[in-house]
């Protein structure tokens, strides 16, 4: 089987998080079976000399494996004339597809790399695509791009959804299509994502300088207003709130491209900058438990990768938390007021003791590890190939 992978984030050595999940992704499926092989198209749009962009278009990719080709193709900014962007790639993958075949094509994200879907029907290419939930939400309401995202959608052979609720609002958006929408959730690297021992923990904590006597409560989201951080910061600057013996971790991009609000002063909230796994994983193993605040998630593999080390969480109704959050694995909120999640965090700071850590892990894994999302992921591009 022949699988081409088009996206447009990889890894770098610059941004070794930026897309990671495609990276362990199409080592996973080269890795499912030996006469399985996977190419990976990174679309790059066409910088201008000398600028950040350029540097950022020449960093070497983070792979163990074979390069993946990086195809660069013009772009307007802010999505603005998506019609030339659409023109570009159609060009370059026209000359891809003179050279090389392929079983399935599968796209990663609407934007831009659902615009190919087109032509590829047109050549008979077998193709899936799948909408990891914010290439959705900001584009489907701009100018131009209903009727271009529809046309997309009809050309792929299956629409993969990375959760229930982005599932639900495609089809309620283009009711013709919900035949074809299948969802796989995004997975879990579990040999990244261990299960801290006691000791472990505490050593975590020291190496930190976290305070051992208070319940370190962790979130990670950069300041988009999707990501819900105003709700946990007015949960926490209510007057009549007392979190004396908690101490909050927000771990995100706080900078100006990202910004949404100014935090207000917070005694128990300690900001952190974004980190690669490598450095995260040390505030998991730290932390007591974990907060998602998320107005608006495709998935949300934070909470996955949190119950993954064994961490209880309060979750908003957002993502894959409205199917996964359950009294087994922390609480999750009946809706997205800050009084809620206040009451909830309340709660779980109350009852900590009372989950198990190795449960809490071993249903994620069963849910969200890399062997149920390739058993899934295969099934469908096999009935794709040869329905």
């Amino acid at each position: 089987m022949k699988v081409a992978l088009i996206s447009h984030l990889f890894p770098t050595e610059l941004h070794p998080i930026q897309g990671k999940f495609i990276k362990d992704q199409a080592e996973l499926i080269q890795s499912s079976d030996a006469t399985t092989n996977v190419s990976v198209f990174v679309l790059t749009p066409t910088p201008i000399p000398f600028t950040k962009r350029a540097v950022e278009s020449k960093s070497t990719f983070e792979t163990s494996g074979d390069l993946p080709e990086r195809v660069h193709y013009l772009s307007i900014p802010k999505k603005k004339l998506p019609f030339i962007t659409q023109f570009s790639l159609v060009k370059i993958f026209k000359r891809i597809l003179k050279d090389q075949s392929f079983d399935l094509i599968h796209v990663h994200f609407l934007y831009p790399g659902g615009l190919v879907l087109p032509l590829l029907k047109k050549r008979g290419v077998k193709t899936a695509i799948t909408i990891h939930g914010g290439d959705w939400y900001r584009i489907i309401h701009l100018p131009f791009f209903k009727r271009m995202v529809e046309k997309a959608l009809t050309s792929a052979d299956q629409i993969f959804v990375v959760g229930p609720q982005l599932k639900k609002d495609i089809s309620i958006y283009f009711p013709a299509l919900s035949f074809k929408i299948f969802q796989i959730n995004n997975f879990i690297d579990e040999k990244i994502y261990t299960l801290p021992s006691k000791s472990d923990k505490i050593q975590a904590k020291e190496r930190m300088g976290w305070d051992v006597d208070k319940k370190h409560f962790l979130c990670i989201a950069n300041n988009r207003p999707e990501k819900g951080l105003d709700i946990l910061s007015n949960a926490f600057s209510d007057k009549n709130s007392q979190f004396e013996d908690i101490k909050v971790h927000i771990v995100g991009n706080m900078n100006d491209s990202f910004k949404e609000f100014e935090f207000p002063f917070i005694p128990c909230f300690d900001i952190h900058p974004a980190m690669p796994p490598s450095k995260l994983i040390d505030y998991y193993y730290a932390a007591d438990a974990y907060i998602f605040p998320s107005r608006k998630e495709g998935f949300g593999l934070s909470l996955i990768e949190a119950t993954a080390t064994g961490l209880p969480v309060v979750a908003t109704p957002a993502g894959i938390a409205s199917d996964f959050v359950s009294d087994k694995t922390g609480i999750l909120c009946s809706d997205f007021a800050p009084s809620t999640l206040r009451d909830s965090i309340s709660k779980l700071e109350q009852t900590l003791t009372t989950y198990d850590s190795e449960e809490i892990r071993a249903l994620t894994i069963k849910n969200f590890g890399s062997q149920a999302f390739l058993s899934k992921l295969i099934t469908r591009y096999k009935n794709i190939i040869y329905d």
